[in-house]
């Protein structure tokens, strides 16, 4: 059905209808001079005033047309630098990807050529060591030096941090390789310590610019550039290689911040006419540049000045006309003509303009039919005007009569009412037309109507980019929904995939943000807000007006993403993902973690143990062993003596071995406590070539002198760096051939400690050196007579490594071994201090009857003590098995020296101590902790709660007599000035 409208088919139209009435000639021939010229200034002062303000709207107009493009270029080249940033920053990390793995140039270069992936951005990716040295490029596959550590853009990201994170903009240099103009965008490479390790970087392609910009078509003075911040000119179009070598050359670039960086990028490239151009400027957001549009005022005003000339002639016509009738009235027959040639003149102007402008326009009779339509709309939508003629608006259209549209339409034209944008279809030759239309009607004098006036266009184009727009939204993999600045919702799309499909029966157009919300709260699909919705619907309105980071929200037992941003004219556009995997995965992780600590507490708690009841029976076994080897009575054999040193050899093999698995174990538990601090190399390396001396001169290894300065300093743990260099250093022994010599150097190198041992031993065979750190793995060493379990490479590794140190080594077989440590150098330079060292005696202090207390509740253990005890001749031994009972003693007693077990049964070791320093008369006793309990964080809370010794078992007998020498001498001295209650921790013995 077609809306159809009554009335009669106009068949001609002969144009607009012109009422000429000619009055009757006025008789004041006299005034008509000064008239005439009153009149006619009256006509240049408006033509001037009208000339001055159409010259300042066409520069007005120039100017915002040129930031308009301005704007659209930048923000295009926006784009492009966030493309590239994000490039280099994928660039960066697989640098780090090839430094961790060891990628070769030629795997380097096709993970580059990867990530350039043939971007018309950029001519090549590359990246450079911290020398400035190309090590790998996505253009060259070759090996080729090339050193770039001369360019500024080089040298400023070595010198600034900042450059790590924030890409750099590089000026426009000439690059002989590439064998063009271009400028370098980079980024900063560190390495694991934050040092400078490098530039990532690409020259970007100015041809890509370039082409860019010749689509904003400025003419023939039109010039787009590119630059920094600081008015550096990075790229111009149209693009003169001579001028960026004569501006380079002779003019130098300044460098200095200036609010019009146009004119320095005017000056930079030899341009005078800085002062004669119209410019628009806009920021190039990331990039640190600005994106400038420049024109010439005389190519801008040129049309203007035509259009004056042309202007200037009609007002001199017009003036001549005025000041002509005045004297021949009588004329007015010609007169008339002219004024008919002027309206026909007006009328084609009027056509030309109607057809030169994308709408068309129109007009209609009393009927609301088509009169006269302009030649645009052949153009528009396929039919000549001549078949519009006769018809009406609402006729032409293929839509509905009776939908609301047209019925609005027809109400309002039926009434005479202006009418704008009524948009209907209309079948054309090649296909529908969309077609907006605004009138305004037509009145004679008398008030009659006479029709209607007005232009049309084809919105077809936007009607089906609409439609590209809708079809996209609706094909969102998730929630889409846009609210306008007053917070009502203007569109959402009701995808079945989108999150919580539920949702979308509670959305309606037009309703605001907080309706929308308060009914998903009432109906109980929103989780969150179930235990305080008032509150909960306030902080959502908060958040949805100051919107932040994402969020995730809990809609239906569904973990929901809300992703929520603020558009240019104060709406909002919100996103919503469901993410319920995801959030689901982080959580099994999180409870994974609790029970992996959970996990490794048991672990150490086991270790804990497992130390406490394997140092138990060793304690005895190498005790007894030792008391047999020092035979006070001389009473055995040299066979039983070589017996009782087999034994105490076998029970610290066995203890050795322990010690090093449990150390294993608690650094794959993660329990390992270090005390990093500036260790002097020098001292150390001494301390643990003096312990190993008299096994490699028992062995036939002598030992070079050491090599290296006596205040280089790496940060490390003391203990542990002299139980790694003595591991190495009896590994070397053990593995060595006769007559062979150990050497070891420490030096600076690569702002690390660099500490070598070399040995001339058997070496280790290639087939197996990939499993030299392996715990347990002897290298092929398991059939041989030398002693060890294959646990002492790998626990070195880990401790070093757990340092943030690395070993490796080199070795051949038949040859020797080299053995290398590199630890992070000292803050400072050690000053060392030698600690307190015992000599072995078995005699003691002969200075009157002694004392001592040993509390243990192991028989084994009691008896140990009580024969080393029986071999001092002034000390007596007194014996507790539990707490309570060693305090009656003590207090009772008073002993000379207290010997504590910890893992006593009722009360601990630790608490007996306590009582003991709360005792007036016992407070200055020594108190030794002889204890299997050799955990690091047991030794450590020992130390700290004051014993005179903490001594872990299996026990030394010789360093153990030298200890209760020590104390008792103390003793002595205490009688006449008693001992401070604090114990200075350099006196505290770990075994």
């Amino acid at each position: 059905m077609k809306c159809t409208l009554t009335g009669d088919f106009a068949t001609t139209y002969k144009g607009p209808s012109v009422k000429n009435d000619v009055g009757k000639p006025f008789h004041f021939s006299q005034y008509v001079p000064w008239v005439s010229a009153a009149i006619g200034a009256c006509f240049i002062g408006v033509f001037v005033l009208w000339q001055v303000r159409h010259h300042d709207h066409i520069i007005d107009d120039a100017y915002s047309d040129l930031e308009i493009t301005s704007a659209l270029l930048s923000e295009h080249m926006t784009q492009t630098f966030d493309t590239a940033e994000k490039a280099l920053l994928a660039a960066a990390q697989v640098r780090k990807d090839a430094v961790a793995f060891g990628y070769d140039q030629a795997t380097s270069h096709k993970l580059l050529k990867a990530l350039h992936g043939g971007s018309p951005i950029f001519r090549t990716l590359a990246w450079t060591d911290a020398n400035g040295n190309v090590t790998a490029s996505s253009t060259f596959n070759d090996s080729k030096p090339y050193n770039i550590a001369f360019t500024p853009f080089f040298q400023a990201a070595r010198e600034d941090p900042a450059i790590a994170t924030k890409m750099y903009v590089g000026r426009t240099l000439f690059s002989k390789r590439l064998d063009a103009w271009t400028f370098v965008l980079a980024l900063r490479l560190n390495d694991a310590e934050g040092n400078f390790a490098g530039v990532v970087g690409s020259p970007i392609n100015l041809e890509y610019f370039n082409r860019v910009d010749k689509r904003a078509r400025l003419g023939q003075t039109g010039i787009i550039q590119l630059l920094r911040k600081n008015g550096v000119a990075l790229t111009r179009e149209p693009f003169n290689a001579a001028q960026f070598e004569e501006a380079w050359a002779d003019r130098g670039i300044s460098t200095k911040p200036t609010d019009n960086p146009m004119s320095v990028a005017f000056h930079s490239l030899g341009l005078d006419d800085a002062d004669t151009r119209i410019f628009g400027i806009s920021a190039v957001a990331g990039g640190g540049a600005y994106l400038a549009v420049s024109k010439s005022r005389t190519e801008i005003l040129e049309e203007f000045w035509q259009d004056l000339i042309y202007a200037g002639i009609i007002l001199f016509l017009v003036v001549l006309a005025l000041g002509t009738s005045a004297g021949v009235i009588h004329r007015q027959l010609r007169r008339q003509e002219k004024l008919e040639k002027d309206l026909q003149l007006s009328h084609r102007r009027f056509e030309d303009f109607a057809d030169s402008a994308s709408d068309w326009f129109w007009e209609t009779d009393e009927n609301h039919q088509f009169v006269w339509v302009s030649e645009g709309v052949e153009k528009a939508v396929g039919q000549p005007p001549s078949w519009y003629i006769g018809k009406s608006m609402v006729a032409v259209s293929n839509d509905d009569a009776e939908s609301e549209a047209c019925l609005q339409h027809l109400d309002a034209i039926n009434n005479h009412h202006p009418f704008r944008d009524f948009e209907y279809r209309r079948q054309g030759p090649d296909g529908d037309h969309w077609i907006t239309g605004s009138g305004v009607p037509i009145f004679e004098n008398d008030g009659r109507f006479a029709g209607y006036r007005g232009s049309a266009r084809n919105t077809s184009e936007l009607r089906r980019a609409e439609r590209v727009l809708n079809d996209a939204i609706r094909a969102f993999p998730g929630r889409f929904m846009m609210f306008d600045k007053d917070e009502r919702m203007t569109l959402a799309n009701r995808t079945s995939i989108a999150p919580v499909s539920d949702i979308g029966n509670h959305l309606h157009l037009g309703e605001s943000f907080e309706t929308i919300t308060r009914r998903l709260v009432s109906a109980g699909l929103m989780n969150d807000a179930k235990d305080d919705p008032k509150g909960w619907i306030a902080w959502r309105m908060a958040r949805y007006r100051e919107p932040g980071d994402n969020f995730v929200l809990d809609i239906q037992d569904r973990m929901i993403e809300v992703i929520e941003r603020p558009t240019h004219d104060g709406g909002m556009i919100s996103l919503r993902f469901d993410v319920t995997e995801r959030e689901r995965a982080i959580k099994a992780d999180k409870e994974a973690r609790e029970a992996a600590d959970l996990a490794n507490q048991a672990k150490s708690d086991f270790l804990a143990s497992m130390s406490h009841e394997l140092r138990t029976p060793l304690n005895a076994v190498i005790g007894f062993a030792q008391i047999l080897g020092i035979d006070q009575d001389k009473t055995l054999t040299l066979e039983q003596k070589e017996y009782a040193e087999i034994i105490a050899k076998s029970g610290q093999h066995l203890l050795n071995l322990v010690t090093e698995i449990l150390d294993l174990a608690g650094i794959e538990a993660g329990h390992l406590r270090l005390a990093l601090e500036d260790v002097n190399v020098a001292t150390a390396v001494e301390e643990a070539l003096t312990t190993i001396a008299p096994a490699a001169e028992k062995a036939g290894i002598q030992i070079e002198p050491f090599v290296g300065s006596n205040i280089l300093s790496a940060r490390a743990d003391a203990q542990r760096l002299r139980q790694i260099l003595l591991n190495l250093l009896s590994n070397a022994v053990k593995y060595n051939r006769e007559n062979g010599t150990i050497a070891i150097t420490a030096r600076f190198f690569d702002k690390r400690v660099r500490i070598a041992i070399i040995d001339t031993g058997i070496g280790i065979a290639p087939e197996v050196a990939a499993d030299a750190f392996v715990p347990f793995n002897r290298l092929g060493a398991e059939g041989s007579n030398i002693e060890g379990a294959g646990i002492g490479l790998s626990l070195c590794k880990r401790l070093i490594e757990a340092m943030g140190g690395t070993i490796h080594f080199v070795s051949e077989p038949g040859v020797g071994s080299t053995f290398t440590i590199d630890l992070p150098t000292g803050e400072e330079k050690d000053a060392h201090i030698d600690a307190p060292q015992f000599e072995a005696s078995a005699t003691t202090t002969q200075s009157g009857q002694y004392s001592l207390l040993y509390v243990e509740d192991n028989l084994e253990n009691l008896s140990l003590i009580q024969h080393l005890v029986a071999t001092l001749d002034d000390v007596e031994m007194l014996s507790a098995q539990n707490g309570p009972e060693g305090l009656e003693i003590a207090r009772t007693k008073h002993p000379d020296i207290i010997v504590l077990d910890l893992n006593l049964p009722g009360m601990s070791g630790l608490e007996i101590l306590q009582h003991i320093k709360a005792d007036e008369t016992l407070r200055n006793t020594p108190v030794i902790a002889l204890t299997a309990a050799a955990m690091p964080i047991d030794v450590k809370r020992g130390q700290a709660a004051g014993f005179y010794r903490y001594v872990t078992k299996p026990l030394d007998v010789t360093a153990f007599l030298a200890i209760i020498d020590s104390a008792l001498a103390e003793g002595s001295a205490s009688k006449r000035l008693p001992l401070s209650p604090e114990i200075p921790e350099s006196k505290a013995e770990t075994g």
